[in-house]
């Protein structure tokens, strides 16, 4: 087997495609806010996806938090944590890989 064959083996299954919804509840007026604007709600989690991304198992879409929160300037972000990594290292065998989503936002007043 040559180095390419190889390399394409380790690294395929470190590939996902995860899927998290950066929307806006159905009929809800939301601003988008800017990086640097102070917030006053901020919550940080972890979505799970089988089969390399392809299967969600466990996923809160920002909406729902938008929604539940009665949130109306909001930003969201998904990214990859040191801590994804770590915790891949090991879970990437049995093809369980999270996703870091952070939603923060200001309340209605």
């Amino acid at each position: 087997m040559n180095k390419l064959a190889v390399i394409i083996l380790i690294v395929l299954p470190l590939a996902g495609c995860f899927n998290t919804e950066l929307i806006a509840p159905d009929n809800a007026e939301v601003q988008v806010l800017s990086s640097e604007k102070p917030v006053a709600y901020h919550k940080q989690y972890r979505n799970w996806y089988l089969l390399w991304g392809a299967l969600p198992i466990y996923v809160t879409q920002p909406e729902e938090l938008i929604k539940e929160n009665n949130l109306v300037e909001v930003r969201a972000q998904t990214k990859d944590t040191v801590m994804d990594a770590i915790i891949s290292i090991f879970s990437v065998q049995i093809s369980l890989l999270p996703q870091t989503v952070v939603v923060e936002g200001n309340y209605a007043k």
